[in-house]
């Protein structure tokens, strides 16, 4: 029995529309999965929350945002169209800087009175700036602790740039050894700095320079800071602080290394104190023979003043003098006579008397 082809062809059609009936029933259930998971994720789940290592730094930020202090910042909250935000983040304990390159909404920065020795993550945040066509207005970075404005080449600042004044506190070091100097400008220039201390010696050279002397030191800088500001020129200027210390351990004496003098004793004899200043004219009858420097030994038997390494003199403790112009074995001598001559007169008297 033969099929018609009236009944062939009803049967494909049949068979196309279920297929297109499994197929649209199969785009539903993926739009109902997908809608539902947009529907339970947050819109930007797919952003990652900037690192703000510093909790101080992270806390003035989120105050721009009007966010609690320790909430994620998203990089979609601090760039994008608009330059509307403002860090004032001044004296607020703030000792680093990283992940602020990320802000490129803000326009003014005060982070003044902080403890900031590296100004990297600004100099990142004016290469964000630029490639996205942008300027920082003003920017405060005074009273903190830079050297190297290097970092901030690549900042572009149009009206206010505040950077002075700085201080830093280098390592403490030898006499006489080269310390490497910090200071550099914001072009990469160098800044030399100077000081009135009479030790002090700076190598261009080397771009080093050297104490001489021990004790605390103090160095100063100030020069244009360039480039800076694209409307007004300023400067930037500070102080550097190190402790040149002695080679033995830490200690800072007050003379020069080259001043100082070791005194050697003449006899393991304890001879009484020993001074390497000039000692005070000998007392009469026990001085010493110019020329003629003696042993302790010898100076005990002769009544010579012991002399150290250095030749000072030091009285003999046994030839002290008692104050009257006698040494102390004249003067018991004398003692001894008197007393004898009165014990003979007084035998006298009492031989007369019988």
């Amino acid at each position: 029995m033969t099929s018609s082809p009236f009944f062939a062809r009803s049967t494909r059609l049949a068979a196309r529309n279920r297929t297109a009936a499994g197929t649209l029933g199969t785009a539903a259930l993926l739009g109902t999965l997908l809608g539902a998971l947009s529907l339970s994720a947050p819109a930007h789940a797919a952003e990652t929350p900037i690192s703000i290592p510093d909790s101080a730094l992270k806390a003035c930020l989120n105050a721009a945002l009007d966010q609690p202090a320790d909430a994620d910042i998203l990089p979609g909250q601090v760039s994008g169209p608009g330059m509307d935000l403002s860090a004032h983040c001044n004296d607020a304990g703030i000792s680093s800087l990283d992940g602020i390159e990320f802000f490129t909404r803000l326009h003014f920065i005060d982070v003044s009175g902080n403890n900031i020795q590296d100004a990297a993550p600004l100099g990142a945040l004016g290469r964000n700036l630029t490639r996205e066509g942008r300027t920082l207005s003003d920017i405060h970075i005074e009273r903190n602790h830079i050297t190297d404005l290097s970092t901030l080449g690549d900042l572009v600042v149009r009206y206010y740039f505040f950077a002075e004044p700085q201080q830093a506190t280098l390592p403490p070091v030898r006499p006489l050894t080269p310390v490497t100097n910090p200071l550099i400008n914001q072009d990469g220039s160098i800044i030399v700095p100077v000081s009135t201390d009479p030790g002090f010696s700076y190598d261009p050279a080397t771009n080093t320079f050297t104490f001489a002397t021990f004790g605390p030191k103090t160095l100063t800088w100030e020069a244009p800071l360039t480039p800076g500001s694209q409307t007004y020129n300023y400067s930037t200027s500070g102080t550097l602080a190190l402790s040149v210390t002695d080679i033995r351990g830490g200690e800072t004496p007050t003379s020069s290394p080259t001043a100082t003098a070791t005194a050697t004793p003449t006899s393991s004899a304890p001879t009484g104190p020993v001074s390497a200043e000039p000692s005070a004219p000998a007392t009469p009858g026990t001085s010493a023979t110019p020329g003629n420097p003696t042993t302790a030994s010898a100076s005990a038997s002769a009544g010579s003043p012991v002399t150290t390494g250095a030749g000072t003199a030091t009285q003999n403790p046994a030839l002290a003098s008692t104050g009257l112009g006698l040494s102390v074995p004249l003067f018991g001598t004398a003692i001894a006579l008197l007393l004898g001559l009165g014990a003979a007169l007084s035998r006298r008297r009492s031989t007369s008397g019988e």
